[in-house]
């Protein structure tokens, strides 16, 4: 019997990279929901508040994300929280029937002014939406729920199924890929306790643009270890169809000032989730990087 194509095995074979691949976000918005997952995070709820959480979505550049606590799958309270990735602030509140998420939506476009600053670990385990998601992401979750209990949550789709497993710490918008039971324990110590971001595993910050993304990774390669915090500022110019030039401002660890041209280069056709149909793949490409301490 032929094995199942899994796209997570392709994407590796193939040595597809991660840098630039973090779905972008400026606000996460994420909603307790033990139950089985519906293939898309929205068609949980009724009408009225897919539109009104669709619409928050669409004016703050909001990522939804449904979440439960690893083995967890029926409470009568549940939580519910934004995140402001960009102010790096939380807020979490609590909903038990679905009227009660008219906070959150309220929530989701309101300031992040005087929010607390609480990191959460998500993990990917949306199996419904890939199976290389639940095969990978559920391991993954239960070391990290072992080693930060409170900070761990499973969640639906956060984009690039092929890189399972992912991670994303939405107080600072940073995307993981490609980690196991084993690694994502070292990933997540590093960030959260050292502010160290793995270069190895990065796949990019959701505030930026992908061209962006490239050379913040790069530069965390080079000059790192460094936080996510340690990139203050981004510009990006267009310089054609499919080339930039992007300007990164350094903290305290990277060098002061950071300039690159970055091209996106189409490569062969592959199958980007497991059951998806063969599309061109693309990647961004550094031609000039050069930096002032």
């Amino acid at each position: 019997m032929t094995a199942a194509f899994r796209c997570a095995e392709d994407a590796e074979s193939r040595g597809e990279l991660l840098p630039g691949t973090a779905s972008r976000a400026d606000r996460f918005i994420l909603v307790e929901f033990p139950t089985p997952w519906p293939h898309k995070a929205l068609e949980a709820f009724s009408e009225d508040l897919r539109a009104a959480l669709s619409a928050a979505c669409e004016a703050r550049s909001a990522k939804l994300l449904l979440i439960r606590r690893p083995g967890e799958r029926t409470l009568a309270e549940r939580r519910w929280a934004v995140y402001d990735v960009k102010q790096r602030r939380s807020h979490w509140g609590a909903w038990a029937a679905e009227a009660d998420l008219g906070a959150l939506v309220e929530s989701a476009s309101a300031p992040s002014d005087g929010w607390a600053a609480d990191p959460v670990v998500l993990v990917c385990t949306h199996a419904r939406h890939d199976a290389c998601c639940g095969q990978r992401g559920r391991p993954v979750a239960a070391a990290l729920a072992q080693a930060h209990s409170d900070l761990v949550w499973e969640c639906t789709h956060v984009g690039g199924h092929r890189f399972a497993a992912n991670l994303v710490l939405p107080l600072d918008g940073t995307y993981y890929g490609r980690v196991d039971a084993e690694t994502a324990v070292d990933v997540v110590d590093a960030h959260l306790e050292k502010s160290e971001v793995s270069a190895e595993h990065v796949r990019g910050f959701s505030w930026m643009a992908p061209a962006a993304q490239a050379v913040a990774v790069e530069a965390h390669r080079r000059w790192g270890p460094a936080g996510a915090d340690d990139v203050e500022a981004v510009s990006v110019q267009a310089l054609g169809a499919d080339r930039w030039r992007v300007e990164l401002t350094g903290g305290e660890v990277l060098p002061s000032s950071i300039t690159a041209e970055v091209e996106r280069v189409a490569g062969p056709e592959a199958r980007l989730s497991c059951l998806a149909d063969p599309t061109p793949t693309e990647t961004f490409v550094i031609r000039t990087l050069d930096a002032i301490p």
